[in-house]
């Protein structure tokens, strides 16, 4: 369906459908051929409209470009619209922006298709702060050529967006969204956006490279420690608690001893290992200290925390013969699984934890303070093969 003419020429003035009577008694002109209009007041969307032997091909949208220069070309202020200017780093994701808000500028003379240089501004302002180009666009936008040029022009320039108004949108509408609404209005070349923008990168350049160089302090105090070095800075100031925690447990019955160790901290409970094997992080065997401080396990606890219960509880003390599902069973009632699996006794199949508690013993037996029977992994049984060693 064809969009509805709602402009006409009246004695040389431009008439939206609502200012005049209905019929030939409006006496209204179309605006591109000139022949006489009729005024259809009648029906649901008021419109003007040829008579059936025209042959006009006028567009409706070429009437609402002409009423909204002569709108803004009787102003005697502009207000020009916000500019935000956003600079963003692809690498780390991050942005920086900087706005200039909207400002009014007084008008002290208004030229409509005016050449300046090699361009044809709908509108120029002249301003007390200088030229303002000014575009209006209802089918056709400002392309790609034309805005390199008034880029080198190097003149303000605002492109006011029509496009979406509705074309049988009452007169007051129409003129309230043309002269107030700064939606609608939007640069097509500031002045000041090119210095910003450098000021911008710059500034984003700075903030990155500031944020790289603490994250790479970062990364090189923590992330490349490893499990036994990071959890030893944090334990050197539990050793007297250790101390005394220990002495505690053994006073208790054997039945309390289970919930009073499982109500410690992670810290308090290396504390305590620490405590037991008489030293620090670094006197425990570096075949289970050299992991990552975020190595993932399927334990809420440090890797290291149920590596040295293990450790402790199984090879220190020296028990002559123990099976993986004694180790099990014994190390996840201590200490919780993040995901909770169930056992599959019944199969050769080792679920996740079972897995991680059998390379742990399988790393020991590799430093020769345990062997095995070499049966299928589900089934295996250790024996203690010599003292402890500690480095």
């Amino acid at each position: 369906m064809s969009v509805k003419q709602a402009f006409g020429l009246l004695n040389g003035e431009i008439v939206h459908i609502s200012q005049v009577v209905s019929g030939l008694s409006c006496n209204c002109l179309c605006l591109g051929c000139g022949c006489k209009l009729i005024a259809k007041k009648r029906s649901t969307a008021h419109h003007f409209a040829h008579r059936p032997s025209s042959e006009c091909t006028y567009h409706p949208e070429t009437a609402l470009h002409k009423y909204a220069k002569k709108l803004l070309m009787q102003q005697e202020i502009f207000v020009a619209p916000s500019l935000l200017v956003t600079v963003h780093d692809s690498e780390y994701g991050k942005s920086i922006s900087h706005a200039l808000p909207e400002r009014s500028v007084a008008i002290n003379m208004s030229m409509e298709e005016k050449a300046y240089m090699d361009v044809t501004p709908d509108i120029q302002l002249h301003t007390e702060e200088g030229i303002f180009f000014i575009e209006i666009a209802v089918t056709h936008f400002v392309d790609k050529i034309k805005r390199e040029k008034l880029k080198r022009i190097g003149l303000p320039t605002i492109e006011i967006n029509l496009s979406d108004l509705p074309k049988q949108e009452t007169l007051e509408t129409i003129r309230n969204t043309i002269l107030s609404s700064l939606l609608i209005r939007s640069w097509i070349f500031h002045p000041q956006e090119s210095e910003i923008r450098r000021n911008l990168k710059r500034e984003l350049t700075e903030k990155t490279e500031k944020f790289v160089n603490c994250y790479e302090s970062y990364r090189h105090e923590n992330y490349k420690k490893t499990d036994s070095e990071v959890l030893a800075d944090k334990v050197k100031g539990y050793d007297a608690k250790a101390v005394k925690i220990r002495k505690e447990l053994s006073l208790l019955p054997k039945t309390e001893r289970v919930t009073k160790y499982m109500s410690l901290s992670n810290t308090e409970q290396l504390a305590l290992h620490f405590n037991i094997i008489g030293g620090y992080a670094s006197t425990l065997p570096s075949f289970y200290t050299n992991e990552p401080m975020f190595e993932k396990s399927v334990f809420e606890c440090p890797p290291i925390l149920w590596r040295t219960g293990v450790y402790i509880h199984w090879v220190m003390k020296n028990k002559k013969e123990f099976s993986l599902r004694s180790v099990v069973n014994w190390t996840t009632s201590y200490y919780p699984l993040v995901h909770h699996t169930k056992n599959q006794l019944d199969t050769y199949e080792l679920s996740s934890h079972e897995n991680e508690i059998f390379e742990f013993l399988e790393s020991i037996v590799s430093t020769g303070q345990l062997q095995s029977d070499g049966w299928a992994a589900k089934f295996r049984t250790y024996f203690i093969n010599k003292p402890r060693q500690t480095k």
